[in-house]
């Protein structure tokens, strides 16, 4: 596992996996899932250049925010073969507009912006609001 965190410590967690600067870590991954919060400094981090680093084999997964992915960079690195496919739970803009140069391609996966979506994910939605409830009925 390799990962890209300018706000983590090299040695200060203790988890599986490799740190590397983005570009390295683009180069050498055949999977690449985008997790980071949108910020100014997120906003479109995977373009031209950072496409150009990927491996033709490799797959882009967005799980986190549309914007973080520039759309029309990402076209062109589909249309020119710099990387295999990819797989969109959210898109910039979202919902894409049809037809648009993303949609119908045998190599990109989009998905309605679900990926959050799971019995475990509905059951950690429940627990705070019940804790709640009993907070408002019983007090502390």
């Amino acid at each position: 596992i390799l990962f890209a965190d300018p706000f983590v410590q090299d040695g200060r967690l203790d988890i599986p996996g490799k740190k590397m600067g983005l570009h390295d870590l683009l180069g050498e991954s055949d999977f690449v899932s985008l997790h980071p919060p949108l910020t100014p400094e997120t906003r479109k981090m995977i373009n031209d250049a950072a496409l150009s680093h990927m491996k033709p084999s490799a797959f882009l997964i967005n799980c986190s925010r549309g914007p973080i992915v520039d759309t029309d960079a990402l076209c062109r690195a589909l249309d020119a073969k710099k990387i295999a496919g990819c797989a969109l739970d959210t898109t910039d803009p979202e919902p894409l507009p049809d037809p648009h140069p993303l949609r119908g391609r045998d190599n990109v996966i989009i998905t309605p912006h679900v990926a959050w979506y799971s019995e475990q994910s509905l059951v950690g939605q429940e627990r705070p609001v019940k804790s709640a409830v009993c907070f408002r009925e019983n007090g502390p």
